[in-house]
């Protein structure tokens, strides 16, 4: 799933924000629908955005006016970055005499008051493809926390039991879920994931070495590769970078 907020202290202006990524081609079809859907939520004040990304809520893309009533836009973007420095932020406004000001916060995109339908919807693909691209998050939910990892920093899937365990090179995080579910889900992100053993599904691009009966990662990890999936992964991974 992919995540909007919306930031404006105009309530009439965050509606029709809200209405342009509704009605949007790309909101109905295509990679959002592959993700698993959209989700926007509005804010007509920076701090309560603020309070909710404290509280654990996460966004991959955030449209914000500059000149707000509790916290200008600019201020706003600081305290977003220290939390998530990952964010597509797009400022929506109509004072472009801050555009210098920006710099510092690396917005994505700004967008000028009136809003021309064409370029927020121009700015809005360019926004999904490339979230959908390398910064493309796998989202969980732990316990009562919604939880993301950047999918290019996953080694590998692991299942056990009735648990998911997420290894990257930092951590090893679970979560309740089923390999079959996880291997499917990436398939329609159009993720490039090898089953290699009933509890293990891997990222072909942290493999150092193929052999018999196992696989070695970049973190040395050797995993197990059951007898009847060895010539599948064998192709799948040749396939992946020789062809």
């Amino acid at each position: 799933m992919l995540k909007i907020a919306v930031c404006d202290d105009e309530p009439n202006m965050v509606a029709h924000i809200c209405k342009l990524i509704e009605k949007n081609p790309v909101s109905q079809s295509g990679g959002i629908v592959r993700e698993g859907g959209l989700r926007t939520d509005s804010y007509r004040n920076g701090n309560h955005l603020l309070q909710a990304m404290e509280d654990g809520l996460f966004y991959d893309l955030i449209y914000l006016d500059i000149e707000m009533g509790d916290i200008d836009g600019i201020n706003l973007a600081k305290r977003i970055r220290e939390q998530d420095e990952a964010v597509l932020l797009v400022y929506v406004s109509s004072h472009d005499k801050y555009m210098i000001d920006l710099f510092e916060v690396q917005p994505f995109r700004f967008i000028r008051k009136p809003i021309e339908k064409k370029i927020f919807d121009q700015v809005l693909e360019q926004a999904v493809t490339r979230l959908l691209g390398s910064q493309c998050y796998f989202s969980y939910e732990s316990g009562w926390n919604e939880c993301r990892v950047l999918i290019r920093d996953i080694l590998y899937f692991e299942s056990d039991k009735r648990k998911i365990i997420i290894v990257t090179e930092k951590s090893r995080e679970a979560f309740y879920g089923k390999l079959d579910e996880i291997e499917e889900r990436l398939k329609q992100m159009n993720k490039c994931f090898i089953r290699i053993h009933q509890s293990y599904l891997i990222n072909p691009e942290k493999v150092m070495k193929v052999g018999a009966g196992k696989v070695c990662l970049v973190n040395q990890a050797d995993l197990p590769v059951s007898k009847k999936r060895q010539k599948e992964v064998n192709e799948q991974y040749l396939q992946q970078y020789w062809r």
